[in-house]
Parts: C-alpha cells; structure tokens; sequence
C-alpha cells in the first residue's frame, strides 16, 4: 500500500523548498519571488511506502486557479488517494484569504480531508525579528520564537474562524536554513504510521 502527502498553499509560500529538504532531494523547481514554479501536480516518492505531491501555487491567476482546483479535485476525490495534507503558509503573508479559500474547497469536496490536514508555517528565519536569527546554530533566538509563536496562535485563530475547522497540529521551520525540517519529517512518518497500524488492526 503506498501512503499518499499533499502539498499546498498560496504561492510563493515555498512548498517546492519545503518538499525538497523532506526528500532530501532536489525534486522540485523552486521560483523565486512571488512567482510559481511549480505548473502542475507532480509527485515524488519519499520512501518506497510513502509518495509526497507537489502542488502549484494558488492566488496569483484566477484562471489558472480554476485549471488547479479542478486537477486537485480529481485528485481528492479519488477513493483513499490522499492520506495527509501540508497546508503551509509564509510567515511574512498576513493574508491568509488564499489558504482558507484552499481549506474551504477542499471541505466542500469532502470533509473527511479536514482531519488529514498538518499546517507548516514557513520561512520563519524572515520573520519580523530576523536580525535576532541564530545563524551558528541555525534556529530562532528566543525573541524571535516568541514572535514565532504569536504569529501561529494568530493565524490558527483566523483560520478556525474562517472555516469551522479545528487545527490539530501547526508546526513552524524554515525549508531554507533546513530548520525544523527533522520535526517535520517525524510527523509525517508518526501519522503514517498510525494509519499504517489502522489498517492492520
């Protein structure tokens, strides 16, 4: 049985970035600024048990959004495909419109998805307390993670509200100074696995 992930959000979130450093390979193209490089949905194979999918950005082209939703429809609708669902959003957007767009379509495809999904705050070494970065060891100082940390609480409000739904895990890292990355990785394979022991039992 091979478990399927799903990647998405809005673009220039870095979902390429983020799939890249989970795989450990350079799979993805990844753009730059707030353009997609991503043009479809493709997928990569994490480990010979579990397959990741790579989505293009929404919110930059209404009709283009129109052409991926209706890919990624296809996609959640097909009978146990899609096991887990990235949501990852930039920690420096504080628009969030195009995510709990994404959330709410996928709700009204089926809204079993709304108990797969893991939400990834990226990018967290641009945040507003940047200059407090930690290079030498690659992590938030603690100023930072506080704003960090305020900023999930903030988001995780907004959304909740928006779309009736209740977030079970929120994570933060930076896919480009590979932080949190491991954390990231180990729930993925935590969730698999309990869905693994589901299906033998």
């Amino acid at each position: 049985m091979i478990y399927n992930i799903l990647i998405i959000g809005a673009t220039g979130v870095g979902k390429s970035s983020l799939l890249n450093k989970i795989c450990k390979q350079e799979f993805a193209s990844i753009g730059h600024k707030a353009y997609s490089e991503t043009s479809d949905i493709e997928s990569y194979p994490l480990t010979t048990k579990i397959t990741i999918w790579d989505s293009p950005g929404l919110g930059e082209q209404t009709i283009q959004d129109k052409k991926y939703k209706k890919k990624l429809k296809k996609i959640l609708l097909q009978e146990h495909m899609i096991d887990l669902i990235l949501i990852v959003i930039d920690i420096n957007n504080k628009s969030i419109s195009t995510t709990i767009d994404l959330i709410n379509f996928i709700k009204n495809i089926n809204s079993k998805y709304t108990d797969r999904f893991l939400f990834i705050l990226n990018k967290v070494d641009e945040a507003k307390h940047s200059r407090y970065w930690e290079d030498e060891d690659s992590k938030p100082s603690k100023n930072q993670y506080q704003y960090i940390e305020s900023a999930i609480t903030d988001y995780k409000k907004r959304i909740e509200e928006s779309t009736n739904i209740k977030i079970q895990l929120f994570l933060n890292c930076s896919a480009e100074k590979e932080y949190n990355i491991h954390t990231i990785s180990n729930s993925l394979y935590s969730y698999i696995l309990s869905k693994y022991f589901e299906v033998e039992s």
